[in-house]
């Protein structure tokens, strides 16, 4: 971070349900993600609260500039520093369109971590990343096994299908997190 960069982390879910080891880096002054990408399920398992408060104490917790919590079908929705919440629908696959939903969190993922490799730093429209995020996932859920190519024009109709959640307001930009002493 101290060069500029930044880092991602999309946990897998912990088949002991112990969850150790990702709490104390949330916490550890410094090495906290600047992206954390979870699951629902993933995100009230580490930080210990209801949905609804997860994604605020984990942002609280350390030096993580926005949590993304993915709810399958129904979409995603990501946290910023601020306190703003921005949703984005999920796509509406055809009939017949679903053939394999294995590796749909990573496509989101890669779909949503492009706007950070397109917008210059500290200006990353987090509405454009949660839009491409879900256009990857959907993609990806028309292909068999989690090897296969995503087909852009197929990524560029479901991103165009996108349309922002009633209510929300503008974009939301992600901005630089102040340094300050991660919560004990």
């Amino acid at each position: 971070r101290e060069a500029g960069g930044s880092s991602s982390l999309n946990p897998q879910w912990d088949a002991d349900e112990r969850w150790d080891g990702i709490c104390e880096l949330s916490v550890a002054a410094g090495t906290a993600p600047g992206v954390l990408i979870c699951s629902e399920a993933e995100v009230e398992n580490l930080a210990g609260t209801g949905l609804s408060q997860a994604p605020l104490d984990l942002l609280d917790a350390g030096n993580t500039r926005c949590v993304v919590t993915t709810h399958g079908a129904r979409g995603a929705i990501v946290w910023g520093l601020e306190n703003e919440q921005v949703k984005s629908n999920a796509p509406t696959l055809a009939p017949g369109a679903l053939l394999d939903a294995t590796g749909a969190g990573d496509a989101f993922a890669a779909g949503f971590l492009t706007a950070f490799a397109r917008d210059p730093p500290g200006v990353v429209n987090l509405s454009i990343g949660l839009k491409m995020g879900c256009a990857y996932g959907a993609a990806c859920c028309g292909v068999v096994g989690a090897s296969a190519a995503l087909d852009p024009s197929r990524v560029a109709a479901y991103a165009r299908e996108i349309v922002p959640s009633p209510g929300q307001q503008g974009p939301v930009s992600w901005s630089a997190r102040p340094r300050r002493p991660p919560s004990q």
